[in-house]
């Protein structure tokens, strides 16, 4: 049987010509003289076959229509055009008045393949693509997750008639392969005949051998630029404009102070005072990242517990008299009396008095260390296309990973949900953020999970972690209680990945004064925490005495999850002490409560 190529690469609105030379193949598929008038039932057979393989029978025969008429013949008598539909209608039927197309959703499930980037198109023009700045096929974008996207395009309804939606995927190659949406005319049917409504769209998406390779997803709406209300008309995108550092230009000249409240117990809010905010409002950074844009996560969540994120790494800087006073009461340092307040030391040959853990209790240890890179936006801050060309850069250099660390790098949006769950579990993949929470809010999760992924070894006590809170977070572990082992592991991997780093141009993003810089001002400086999971059973209703008592031990405790015994036991702050000082912090509280379990 023939390909469908032909009828898909005319949008079946094919020139006079076009149609001949369609009409040729079908009859040759056929058996039929050239010549020969196709009957509706023959062209339903044929296409059918061919391509509509689940397409219904009004539609196919208002394509039928079409290319009869193109042929300069007459439709049989004996067929009731409209009991059959007539919503596909040659230029010569329709006005030519401006109509707005809006799409705000896309998805493509299912597809075939490492593709690098999408574009969605309308006959010769593109008016989207998963990498709007570079367009290039060197940008590695995972097909799956959802792109919250808001396309305007004015197009007139013989436009649509003439050139469907379609769609074009560059493979990681560089090779360009048409994906048509599949039965294009129907998609373009029915977005004219929903009369403005918001409408979904569901189908395959066509290879050129005509098999289908996936399944497309849209939401879409189609009504004349008339209808639309002046004021909610779409607008043309603001113009990018540089940012003059020394300026302090109005963002809003009448910005209030947030409503705080009583819930509201973050250290942004008890340090932000009406004086601090109202000189910082309307600064910026070189990035154009804003003070509001930072605190919002405080603003909107009001049990977290910092309630302040950076944009970018002049945000530090720019906001400094926030930042620093929420650092100095995280940390518990103080910025005014030191240059520096950076201090590191990663000698596991230091560490000592593990032989006093009680190792029955002991399930895993953990080193984590975050890191961003320099000269990108943080997680807050970076667009879609920042953070897909931001992925492919880190995965190109992670593999330059020598020895035990060499591994592959997973995208979390091909994974299997029950694969991503046991990485989850053990602690090699980034979780999904929580509805509500401060992740959410700051927009560290924006556009969830595209762009993130993680990269891991054969033996799965390494992996890098790419573009979850920050751009890096680096993690050795084991089972048991050999955190020494661990330690000593994440030494030579944080080092093999800043080298893998420097090899392709890029560096950790730090300073003198505070160390490497991240998302949170909980974690600047080394970025490090270590940890080890204990299996504490019976606790009941001791869980607040646990926390208490590792909090007066400059510890955390965290429940792995809500119904097991396990606790992960971390250092809390990261800033003024050394990584071994840290590890040494964790091995002398994990001893204590190993042994003399206070909290009984």
């Amino acid at each position: 049987m023939a390909s469908s190529s032909i009828l898909q690469r005319q949008h079946l609105c094919p020139s006079a010509m076009q149609i001949r030379t369609l009409n040729k193949k079908i009859c040759s598929d056929l058996n039929k003289q050239n010549d020969s008038l196709i009957s509706y039932a023959e062209f339903l057979k044929w296409s059918e076959d061919v391509v509509y393989q689940s397409i219904d029978k009004s539609t196919t025969f208002d394509v039928y229509t079409y290319f009869v008429k193109s042929c300069g013949l007459e439709i049989p008598q004996e067929i009731d055009v409209d009991a059959v539909g007539s919503g596909f209608k040659p230029d010569s039927e329709v006005d030519n008045k401006l109509y707005n197309l809006e799409i705000n959703e896309i998805s493509l499930n299912n597809t075939k393949g490492k593709e690098q980037f999408v574009e969605l198109i309308l006959g010769k023009d593109i008016f989207y693509t998963t990498n709007p700045f570079e367009g290039k096929s060197d940008s590695t974008n995972n097909i799956n997750p959802l792109w919250n996207v808001n396309i305007n395009l004015e197009t007139t309804t013989s436009s649509l008639n003439n050139d469907p939606l379609k769609i074009r995927i560059k493979d990681k190659n560089g090779t360009i392969k048409d994906r048509v949406i599949g039965r294009a005319h129907v998609v373009t049917d029915k977005i004219i005949s929903a009369n403005g409504e918001w409408i979904d769209l569901t189908g395959d998406l066509i290879d050129s051998d005509g098999k289908v390779s996936g399944i497309y997803h849209l939401k879409a709406r189609y009504r004349p630029l008339s209808d639309i209300p002046p004021e909610v008309k779409p607008e043309p995108e603001p113009e990018q404009i540089e940012v003059d550092t020394q300026s302090s230009k109005p963002i809003e000249d009448d910005l209030p102070y947030p409503n705080f409240t009583d819930e509201h117990t973050s250290l942004m809010r008890y340090n932000l005072t009406p004086e601090i905010f109202d000189n910082l409002k309307h600064q910026h950074t070189p990035g154009g990242v804003t003070l509001m844009q930072n605190i919002q996560s405080g603003i909107d969540v009001p049990s977290d517990i910092i309630g302040l994120t950076a944009g970018d790494a002049d945000s530090y800087k720019t906001f400094a008299d926030i930042f620093d006073p929420v650092i100095e009461a995280y940390q518990g340092v103080s910025l005014s009396n030191s240059d520096s307040c950076y201090v590191t030391n990663r000698d596991s040959s230091e560490l000592e008095r593990m032989e006093r853990i009680d190792y029955t209790y002991v399930v895993s240890s953990h080193i984590r260390s975050k890191r961003n890179v320099s000269g990108h936006m943080f997680t807050p801050s970076i667009t879609s296309s920042q953070r897909i060309e931001l992925e492919s850069l880190l995965m190109d250099a992670l593999k330059s990973m020598k020895g035990e660390f060499a591994g592959q790098y997973h995208s979390v949006s091909d994974m299997p949900n029950n694969e991503k769950e046991r990485l989850i579990n053990c602690g090699l993949m980034i979780s999904p953020p929580s509805k509500g929470s401060g992740l959410e809010s700051s927009g560290i999760s924006r556009n969830w999970p595209q762009g993130r992924g993680v990269f891991s070894n054969g033996t799965e006590e390494f992996a890098v972690w790419v573009n979850g809170e920050d751009h890096l977070c680096i993690v050795s572990q084991n089972q048991g209680g050999d955190i020494a082992s661990v330690f000593e592991d994440w030494s030579t991997a944080v080092n093999g990945v800043e080298n893998c780093l420097v090899s392709n141009g890029m560096k950790f993003e730090e300073n003198q004064r505070l160390g490497y810089l991240t998302t949170s001002p909980s974690n600047v400086g080394t970025g490090f925490h270590a940890s080890m999971v204990l299996r504490l059973s019976g606790l009941g209703s001791q869980e607040s005495k646990l926390k208490l008592l590792c909090d007066e031990l400059g510890l955390l405790a965290v429940r792995k999850l809500p119904n097991e015994d396990c606790w992960e036991i971390m250092n809390k702050t990261t800033l003024g002490k050394t990584e071994v000082d840290m590890v040494q912090q964790v091995i002398d509280g994990v001893a204590v409560l190993t042994t003399k379990q206070p909290w009984l």
